[in-house]
């Protein structure tokens, strides 16, 4: 039996257009905004290198040619803490050749992939817009200038934030895994394992977490010893010698004012009340900064620019998590402790506007890399099978392909035993790696290169034994622009007689 059907169409319901609020296109205008700034700094700044990025390309340009791992190919020194970083560089120069083109690449993605991690990160408590507002800014405030240093810290806090994120998630093998792959590239993401082992909420997480970190632990220690006969790198064991800092100078180098350096522990005290009610990934991540800073107060290291980063991002992704109306004074704290970062940041913003490469806050000590790689071409071509004493053994052993005797002992450890040198007799502070003046007829290089204030015992001792073969400014000289970096306005290289 046939059924009748109706020919006539439901009706279709039209749902009104939503709008999008101020708020939401505020949001959304600032994210744009950052997202473009963020691309423009990277374009302007990329020329900027640190010295120590071309000590691990180097490391890695051997990986790749000769197979091991040693900033000169026979000696087995462990030149570089960071594991990950050096086999990443030499992966990638299997693909490119090596080349030092592909390190602002590699960082840029490191960032762009931190910045997707901290949305992810924030977005349940912000938003998507705010979110992705916020999570550039933090990036921008505390982590673009080393990107552009081409230094390995942001891929470190990419894949921390990785483990951070499957904490939440209690992915407790994944919070173990990319926990030690952070270590695996700074080392000071140890302190990250042990608060994932403590504070995870069961002890069967807590195994799952130590089963998750054992592979690539076990790996990189395999590595190490295979390698270097060692666990430790020299670089930590120089480094802790060499750089025997007040705590006044640890301030000063770590960017922190007395007032700054209060409002950061006022900050910590702050954030460790509010997180005690907060889920224990919260803790994690409260703790991690204030244990890895109060580890560096209290041993008074040299912190480079580089260190800053795992300090300062996540105690300011604490706040954006913790930030309610009735402790939004939390901001106010938060600007006062990061008061150096913050103007930094601020002043490089115009010079991106103006199109200012010397806005750069590294823009100087980044320019006498450039110096050491015209010195270095140069001695290439003219003494090639040369043995040569620095101490800055970045840029000039990137482009100089013979052994390099470290003066300050990163890679050259015999040098150590002269180490440190006294203030002021023989260096004018505790925050200089100096030449000392018994290491040169020790050593015997045919060539020494140094700034001047590197070499002031040994030109006060009159330089026995060598002649002045060159002096170059520390930086090339650009008209209107500084010629002095640390003091020094020129560069020594003198020949053995």
């Amino acid at each position: 039996m046939l059924r009748r059907v109706s020919a006539t169409p439901p009706a279709v319901v039209f749902q009104p257009v939503r709008r999008l609020t101020i708020t939401q296109l505020l949001a959304m205008t600032l994210a744009m905004g950052a997202v473009l700034y963020v691309g423009a700094y990277l374009w302007l700044f990329s020329g900027y290198l640190a010295d120590d990025a071309y000590i691990h390309a180097r490391i890695a340009r051997n990986l790749y040619a000769f197979g091991v791992p040693y900033y000169n190919p026979g000696e087995a020194v462990a030149g570089s803490s960071s594991v990950l970083w050096t086999l990443l560089l030499a992966a990638v120069f299997v693909v490119t050749g090596p080349s030092i083109a592909v390190l602002p690449w590699i960082t840029a993605a490191s960032v762009l992939g931190l910045c997707g991690g901290l949305v992810v990160l924030l977005k349940p408590r912000l938003g998507f817009l705010a979110a992705t507002f916020t999570a550039l800014l933090i990036v921008i405030v505390s982590t673009l200038h080393i990107a552009v240093l081409g230094m390995e810290t942001p891929l470190a806090l990419l894949v921390w934030i990785l483990s951070l994120i499957a904490w939440r998630r209690q992915q407790w093998g994944r919070v173990g895994f990319f926990a030690a792959l952070a270590y695996g590239v700074r080392p000071e993401f140890a302190v990250w394992i042990i608060l994932c082992g403590l504070l995870a909420e069961t002890w069967p997480a807590r195994w799952q977490v130590a089963r998750g970190a054992a592979g690539p632990l076990l790996a990189i220690a395999c590595y190490q010893w295979f390698f270097f006969g060692s666990l430790i790198p020299q670089t930590v064991r120089a480094k802790s010698i060499i750089y025997s800092l007040t705590f006044s100078e640890f301030l000063g180098q770590a960017g922190l004012p007395w007032g700054s350096a209060f409002m950061l522990v006022v900050l910590a005290a702050l954030l460790v009340k509010y997180v005690r009610s907060q889920p224990r990934w919260m803790i994690g991540l409260v703790g991690f900064p204030v244990v890895v800073g109060a580890l560096y107060a209290i041993q008074h290291t040299f912190v480079f620019s580089w260190y800053t980063p795992a300090i300062w991002l996540p105690l300011m992704v604490a706040c954006a998590l913790l930030v309610q109306r009735r402790t939004a004074y939390l901001l106010l704290v938060l600007a006062l402790a990061l008061f150096v970062p913050l103007t930094s940041s601020f002043w490089e913003a115009f010079g991106v506007l103006r199109g200012d490469q010397y806005a750069f806050r590294e823009a100087l000590a980044s320019r006498r890399v450039e110096q050491y790689l015209t010195i270095g071409a140069g001695l290439a071509q003219q003494y090639p099978e040369a043995t040569v004493m620095t101490a800055e053994i970045g840029g000039l052993g990137w482009v100089f392909p013979g052994r390099i005797i470290d003066a300050v002992g990163l890679v050259t450890p015999d040098a150590l035993r002269y180490h440190p040198l006294s203030v002021p007799e023989q260096r004018s502070s505790h925050l200089i790696g100096a030449i000392p003046p018994q290491a040169v007829p020790e050593f015997k290089p045919e060539l020494v290169v140094s700034m001047s204030l590197f070499s002031e015992a040994w030109r006060a001792a009159g330089t026995p034994g060598y002649h002045l073969l060159h002096e170059y400014p520390v930086v090339p000289p650009v008209e209107g622009q500084p010629s002095t970096v640390w003091g020094s306005d020129v560069t020594h290289v003198w020949l053995r007689r």
